[in-house]
This record gives C-alpha cells, structure tokens and sequence, in this order.
C-alpha cells in the first residue's frame, strides 16, 4: 500500500510540472541486476583524467573518495516522468559511503536527473 501511495504522489507531481529537465527520469520498476565495477575497466573510467603536468612544470594531484561504479539494471514496470524502454540501466559512481543501488526483490521507485540517481 505504501509503495502505491509513494507512486501516486511522485506521478501526481510528474503530471503537475511536465516541464521536466533534460535526461530526467522517473520511474517504478524491479531491480533484475546490480553490477559493481572497479575503476578502469571499460564500464568505469578511473575518476581522474591524465593528471599530465602543466607548461610550467607544476604536477596536479587529484583526491577522491569515489572507488568504483556501479550499474543496476530495471524492469520497467511504469514511467512517470521521461521515456525509458521495457528496461533501463541506471549507472553512477560509488561514492564513499559504498554501494547505493539496492538489492531487493520488491518494486522501487527510482529518480534521475542528469548523473544524480535517487
């Protein structure tokens, strides 16, 4: 019931500002796969580019907390906002605090806005 009453609320508000921005997304579905992948393979370039030194010999450093990525795979069960296909793969960086996509069974709600995933 809850999970209905959520859905409801999201699309109400979906429908009340249809103006939505660029590559925003709203959508129900179920979690089919949750992949994590180590900086450098090819789904998840290291988060630093070539820190190759500048003209006048100064070197960059580059400091991030971010260790990996991540990549959850949906079953589509209801768009509310956006287009997306029968499926849709969420990806983003992991963060510091680990892993953020969830593992569950149930039908989740699931945000984006440009690289944001909520």
């Amino acid at each position: 019931m809850t999970r209905t009453v959520l859905a409801s609320l999201l699309a109400i508000g979906a429908i009340a500002s249809p103006q939505a921005g660029a590559g925003e997304l709203l959508l129900a579905g179920h979690v089919q796969r949750v992949i994590l992948q180590p900086d450098g393979t090819p789904d998840c370039p290291p988060p630093c580019a070539d820190l190759a030194p500048l003209p006048d010999g100064t070197r960059l450093v580059c400091v991030t907390n971010a260790s990996g990525c991540q990549t959850m795979e949906m079953k589509v069960d209801q768009v509310y906002l956006g287009q997306a296909g029968a499926t849709h793969a969420f990806k983003s960086r992991i963060g510091e605090w680990g892993p953020s996509f969830p593992v569950t069974a149930q039908q989740i709600v699931v945000h984006q806005d440009g690289k944001n995933v909520w």
